[in-house]
């Protein structure tokens, strides 16, 4: 490669590149916790309810990139952060939380079908919601994401033992006082937006991928 190709590449990729290796170490952490609590479709599961959410916007008559489109998402992702949270602690003794994630995911991709098959081009924003278009990222969304993902990680710093602590064993984290529903749903809460917000750029399938494969290879 001479250094003219060399730098039409370059310009086409650095983008995308700086999105693949400065985004997904969060996406990393919030893998091993998902991992030790042996949720291992949560994020699959969030990432569906998201795509649902996004679906839902464009039954309306809202564009994929529109912020409108972003926030409905977001909302109806909460929802499901607030389902998970409550079903982790209400069955203990019951249905097993993946079994809860399961349906869940089941229920939101068809869903997700069956609206998208009353919008024009349905099956084209069906494919670009599971796939992304991350080769075609720009500075702007790069740096939007980076701006919401360093606050989140702050916060995951700040409260890190906390949050080890629910995950590896939440009734010892309930005897120490804590108060285990609340602070699953800020888990899932802020994995939520972590989820809608890169699941933007690079669909579902390869948010899942960064956020299990390393875990799991670890």
């Amino acid at each position: 490669m001479n250094p003219g190709e060399f730098q039409v590449a370059w310009e086409i990729m650095k983008w995308p590149l700086a999105a693949c290796l400065i985004l997904p170490p969060l996406l990393v952490y919030l893998g091993l916790h998902v991992v030790e609590r042996e949720v291992i479709f949560v994020d699959l599961a969030l990432a569906q309810v998201a795509t649902l959410g996004t679906t839902v916007a464009l039954i309306l008559g809202y564009h994929f990139s529109d912020r409108i489109t972003f926030w409905v998402s977001l909302g109806v992702t909460f929802l499901g952060a607030a389902f998970f949270s409550w079903s982790r602690s209400s069955g203990k003794h019951q249905v097993p939380q993946e079994a809860v994630i399961g349906i869940t995911f089941v229920v939101a991709a068809a869903g997700v079908i069956l609206l998208l098959s009353r919008v024009a081009g349905g099956k084209e924003e069906l494919e670009h919601l599971l796939t992304g278009d991350i080769l075609n990222v720009t500075k702007a969304e790069v740096g939007q994401r980076a701006a919401v993902f360093v606050p989140l990680a702050g916060f995951y710093a700040a409260f890190h033992r906390r949050f080890v602590l629910i995950s590896s064993d939440p009734d010892q984290a309930e005897a120490q006082g804590l108060r285990v529903r609340l602070w699953d749903f800020l888990f899932y809460a802020a994995f939520a937006l972590i989820v809608v917000s890169f699941v933007r750029l690079a669909g579902v399938l390869l948010t899942f991928a960064y956020l299990i494969v390393p875990a799991v290879c670890g």
